[in-house]
């Protein structure tokens, strides 16, 4: 609410800095919606709520241009009804935001390899630049495209990816020139800041790790896998 309103105040940031460091996307968002309808617990409420409903449609049409349209139509079908996507888009969270912009990388990637044109690269490097400005968890979607540009190399499709090296080339500018302003603050400006938050999840900063590193690493991977598939 604080950071929404900060905006609405005319305070454009880059990442927000309160509690203790948070990507600011959402807080645009709900400021969008704030002209409309007022800043309150409900507009929190409902941008995120418009989000997920908006994921459901975007993965539709990955599954379809992965596969056919029943693929596309059964995907939309299981996020639609998945728990975990339900309960995040009613609470005012950001991480809303990771599924929607990995979809969207995902299918304009899709796109861009099997059509080889270049405006779906150029629109896979700005959702892959502009997701960093989402959720931490965003982070993961650079490594995933080069890692999944590597496999299909590996898979037989090299000389593709080289045909494509331009339009390659111009996605990765596109992403790189949309996430600039929060490279800056998180390798140099705001550094200490910005990592704060990621390294008392992932190191003993905070609080000591409870056990051998690979241990730990290893019981919270099959606990999130449980989570969403079995318990």
């Amino acid at each position: 609410y604080q950071e929404t309103q900060r905006i609405l105040n005319g305070e454009w940031m880059v990442y927000a800095t309160g509690f203790p460091g948070r990507e600011p996307l959402l807080f645009y968002l709900t400021a969008l919606l704030s002209r409309l309808v007022g800043l309150n617990f409900y507009t929190l409420k409902l941008i995120t709520a418009l989000i997920g409903i908006g994921t459901v449609p975007v993965v539709y049409l990955l599954g379809r241009e992965a596969y056919n349209d029943a693929v596309g139509l059964v995907a939309a079908l299981f996020l639609a009804v998945a728990k975990w996507h339900v309960l995040i888009s009613r609470v005012g969270f950001r991480g809303i935001l990771t599924p929607l912009f990995v979809a969207l990388v995902a299918c304009f990637l899709l796109r861009a390899l099997r059509r080889g044109r270049r405006g779906d690269f150029l629109w896979a490097g700005f959702f892959s630049g502009l997701a960093l400005y989402s959720y931490t968890a965003a982070l993961a979607i650079l490594p995933a495209v080069v890692l999944g540009l590597g496999l299909y190399a590996l898979a037989g499709h090299a000389a593709e990816l080289w045909r494509v090296r331009r339009s390659l080339l111009l996605a990765a500018l596109v992403a790189l020139l949309v996430a600039a302003p929060l490279l800056r603050f998180m390798l140099v400006e705001g550094r200490d800041l910005y990592w704060f938050r990621t390294l008392t999840r992932v190191s003993a900063q905070e609080t000591a790790i409870p056990g051998p590193v690979g241990q730990v690493l290893w019981e919270n991977i099959r606990r999130t896998a449980g989570m969403l598939h079995v318990q």
